[in-house]
């Protein structure tokens, strides 16, 4: 079986033009294509969630939460878990097996896992908690005011 080749290559739209960040790279690459056909996608390029992000999640936002009496008694992954079923939550279909055993489309509720957010979605996700939070009166400090190290 052939392996497909896929090569990325980063840059910026200018004024309608697409330069690339390494354009002999790009060079190289073509050359290696030469006689084959190709397909282009382009896409916007999406940050990934920094790891002082994920800290001031699990250390400032959910560390601020266990701290309050309304979440006495609870793990951080039950914190968590809280949070991400109200804000990271959505409805899709999968395929099931009824009684009669004939396949049916049921709905199903899924969530999302922090670590596939992009740094955006990760912003705001926590901004919906902190105000989820500031509503119940318990108040996140900002990034800087946490100690974070333990959480990189």
């Amino acid at each position: 079986m052939a392996t497909t080749i896929v090569l990325k290559h980063y840059g910026k739209v200018v004024q309608g033009v697409k330069r690339y960040y390494r354009p002999e790279l790009l060079a190289d690459n073509l050359a290696e294509l030469e006689g084959k056909e190709f397909e282009e996608v382009l896409k916007e390029k999406t940050k990934h969630v920094s790891t002082d992000a994920h800290a001031f999640y699990r250390a400032g936002i959910i560390g601020t939460a266990m701290k309050d009496e309304m979440f006495g008694g609870w793990t951080k992954d039950e914190v968590h878990d809280h949070f991400a079923g109200l804000f990271l939550s959505y409805a899709d279909k999968e395929k099931a097996i009824n009684g009669e055993g004939k396949t049916v489309m049921i709905d199903v509720l899924k969530i999302k896992s922090t670590s596939s957010l992009n740094s955006k979605q990760m912003f705001e996700f926590c901004e919906k908690v902190i105000r989820w939070l500031a509503f119940h009166k318990i108040i996140v400090k900002d990034p800087e005011q946490y100690q974070l190290t333990k959480y990189r």
